[in-house]
Order: C-alpha cells, then structure tokens, then sequence
C-alpha cells in the first residue's frame, strides 16, 4: 500500500473519531449557559438543561423568566416596560416584575435611608454577570452606599429536571454595618389559583397590612392554603420554610436550602397586589410576590449575609388539589 495513501486514511478515522466525540458531548450535554437576548435586553443569559429554562438579566440585576422547556414564563413581569424605562430616576421605582433582592426589613429603611419608599438605589443598577465554573452565573451589584455593602448571586440550573438554587449575599465591603438586616428574595407571579406555605410546628401567620389577606386556612398540621379574595393589596407574614404557587396544574415551589440555618418567625411573605382596570387594558395584570428573608444579622467588614433557595416547576397529574399538590412538594 502507498504510505501516503495509509496517512490519508489514517487522518480520515481521526477526523471521524473526533467528530463523533463532538457530536456525543452535544448530545449529552444539555446543560448550559449562554449570552442571549431578551426583549429589548441584548446581553441577557439563559441557562437550560432541556428540561426547564432560567433567563437572566444582569441589566436590571433580575431573573425575568423561569419556565419548563417550551413553556410559558411562570415568572410575572410588566410588558409596557423595556429597556428605555428600566433606569429608575431618584427617588422612583421601576416595578419591571421578575425575581430581585432588596434588604429586609422594609420597616427599616426610614431610619436608615431617611425614608420608607422607595428601596435603596443601588438594588435598581445594572450588575456585573459572570460564568463560574461553567455551571454557575454570579450577578454582582454596585456597592449599595447605605448599607455598605453589595448583592452577590450565583444560579445555577440543575443537570436534569427544572430545581434552580440560588444563593444570595450581601457581602458588607464598606464598613460594618450599624444595623442588623436580612437578604430579602422577591419573585413575583402571575395570580395562582392557591397558594401553599408549610409551617413550623404547626406556626401561625398574621396579617402584615391593614387589609386582611381573605382565605387562609390550615390543612393538617405543616400546610397552610391561602387564596387572595380582597380587592385591594394585602400581606400574609407566615412562619413557614416553603411556598408554593398552584395555577391549572403546573406547581411552582421555593424552599429554602436544608441546610441553611433557619429560624422560625415571619421568614416568608406573601403579597398580593390586584390588578388596575386601566393597566389591564395595557395587558398589565395583577400578581402575586413569594418572599422569603435569612435571618438579621449585623455583619462586620468582610462578612457576609447569605440565604440559599430552590425553585422547581411540576406537573400535578389528576385534579390539581392541595393535597396532590403537597404530594409534589421536596421534603423538609
């Protein structure tokens, strides 16, 4: 046999093996992160494993949509909002939707930013986003000058199925703080059809604002059902660890991290905000906020305030009762 005619061939099955590789490794590997964009957003990212979908954008320093793979965003946001209007003037703020972080207690901000509305600034700036180990995406907020400290955030989409985890901080870079505060995650959704909270304990749950929230009852001793049926905002504090949103039968699910330390008290919140004939004619609904806040602590310089959550969507097969719903729900 010719010698050249061995090389060519020789090089033709390497160049085969190595496509094959490739086309394996793309066939396999379903989870990513990628640059992306997003309505007017041209540097958004989104992590998919090809089963669920999570889209970030760092330009507003929010998750924006969170769905199953071809679904729709379980996520709430405004339409009538882009870009052009995402950049809140002092002393404004731009309700975009999607999941943020403000620090807690609200109750606080007088004495600390010399009024109760609205939230501080630097929690409505463009972050920094960057790709960690190829598995993580970090959001990093400018320095929020009142607290003396900036919001850190790593998320990350699991290899299969749809469980998002999200750790939270606020890293304390200035200065120590003066005042004890909390992470506080605020994801807003379109109006379910209930809404479940698992206590501690049998833990109880008081109303936050004047109006009275409307049904609420407990089902057995862990869960409590809520279900909005006032016509103007409310607020539910409950002592609870898990919130889940049921709407037909997907079931969308935050908890926190087992492993975080958890105390009981009012740790989750439920806020509901009808919606505005005028807005709706917009297309602009009402929505739901599932909130949940770490523990107060005042940090020194070089600690840091940290709260992990997961999120999963599922399916609930047969009639999308409570008690199916609950069947779905990830252990304490």
């Amino acid at each position: 046999m010719n010698p050249k005619n061995s090389l060519r061939s020789f090089g033709m099955l390497v160049a085969i093996f190595v496509i094959g590789l490739a086309s394996v490794g793309c066939a396999n590997d379903m989870n990513r992160i990628e640059k992306t964009s997003y309505r007017e957003w041209p540097d958004a990212y989104k992590l998919s494993n090809g089963s669920a979908e999570v889209i970030v954008v760092p330009a507003v320093g929010r998750i924006m949509s969170y769905s199953l793979a071809g679904g729709k965003n379980v996520l709430w946001e405004d339409p009538t909002l882009g870009k052009a209007q995402a950049e809140a003037k002092p002393g404004e703020w731009v309700n975009m939707g999607g999941d943020k972080v403000w620090p807690w207690p609200q109750k606080a901000w007088a004495q600390i930013l010399g009024h109760e509305w609205p939230p501080p600034p630097g929690v409505n700036l463009p972050q920094k986003a960057e790709i960690v180990d190829g598995t993580k995406l970090r959001l990093t907020s400018p320095l929020i000058d009142e607290f003396g400290s900036r919001i850190v955030r790593e998320i990350s989409l699991a290899k299969t199925g749809s469980r998002v985890t999200i750790t939270t901080k606020f890293e304390q870079v200035a200065a120590d703080s003066k005042w004890p505060y909390a992470a506080w995650t605020i994801t807003q959704i379109h109006i379910p059809d209930y809404i479940i909270a698992r206590t501690f304990d049998g833990g109880g749950h008081k109303d936050l604002w004047e109006t009275p929230w409307g049904y609420i009852e407990r089902d057995g001793k862990d869960y409590l059902v809520a279900k909005p049926t006032t016509e103007k905002s409310a607020k539910l504090g409950i002592d609870a660890d898990l919130l889940a949103a049921v709407k037909g039968n997907q079931l969308f699910v935050q908890w926190f991290d087992p492993h975080d330390p958890v105390k009981t008290g009012d740790r989750a919140q439920i806020y509901f905000q009808p919606g505005d004939a005028k807005a709706m004619e917009k297309g602009v609904t009402g929505y739901i906020e599932l909130e949940l806040t770490s523990p107060q602590k005042k940090p020194a310089k070089g600690e840091a305030i940290s709260m992990t959550v997961h999120w999963e969507l599922k399916t609930i097969q047969g009639s999308s009762t409570p008690a199916e719903a609950e069947k779905l729900l990830p252990p304490r």
